[in-house]
């Protein structure tokens, strides 16, 4: 069963404070699926840097993903993986023109 690994690794990017402090930014996202990358980069913005105003967007947004972005293109509330249009099992089905369940891939 596949599923999202839970984790979040930081590698060396920081962005230069002009860039953010005071300002405001949009943190973007394909699907907010469990919430942990929303939650880990909130925090990690918050904790250091300054940002006039903290927004999220995201493609999808599954309920009961522990976070609720500011905006959501569609709400998905089905506990199946997702993929197509940007979406992967892997790096498998990104391709795809349209966002639909795994098992339809034939999964």
């Amino acid at each position: 069963e596949l599923s999202s690994s839970g984790t979040m690794d930081f590698y060396l990017y920081q962005p230069a404070r002009e860039l953010i402090d005071s300002r405001p930014v949009v943190l973007v996202d394909d699907i907010c699926d469990s919430g942990t990358t929303f939650r880990a980069v909130t925090e990690r913005l918050k904790r250091d840097y300054e940002p006039g105003v903290l927004l999220s967007c995201s493609l999808i947004w599954r309920e009961g993903a522990g976070f609720t972005p500011d905006f959501h293109g569609f709400h998905y509330n089905g506990g199946e993986f997702l993929v197509g249009y940007g979406l992967g099992a892997g790096e498998h089905y990104r391709e795809l023109e349209d966002i639909i369940i795994l098992e339809q891939c034939g999964e």
